[in-house]
């Protein structure tokens, strides 16, 4: 099972790269497409409401369009916890950096 979701990360990491922007003329802009991803990112963390998103860029591998960014937000004390980058695909799936395996994300973001 962690082979499955790893080989699933690498290939939506694989697709945030600078190299692979695309131009959008399709029913989802990059402006949705993004707003979808803050909404699922938001999910994911301790308080939603305080988080302050950056970086976003919108690539596409195929059929798949991903978002990358960072996003910083409060933490279970009460203090930002600092930049993490996340991938999301705007629907229903979203990585945080703080959970992936240790060691992991660098080799798979690059």
């Amino acid at each position: 099972m962690r082979i499955v979701v790893l080989s699933f990360i690498i290939l939506l990491l694989s697709a945030c790269d600078n190299e692979n922007k695309i131009e959008y003329s399709g029913a989802r802009s990059e402006l949705h497409l993004k707003a979808d991803a803050e909404i699922h990112v938001r999910k994911k963390l301790r308080d939603p409401d305080s988080a302050e998103f950056s970086n976003l860029r919108v690539s596409s591998k195929g059929a798949a369009d991903i978002v990358c960014g960072e996003v910083n937000s409060r933490n279970g004390f009460g203090g930002k916890s600092g930049k993490q980058k996340f991938i999301s695909n705007g629907f229903n799936l979203s990585f945080l950096e703080e959970k992936v395996v240790e060691g992991g994300w660098p080799e798979l973001w690059n």
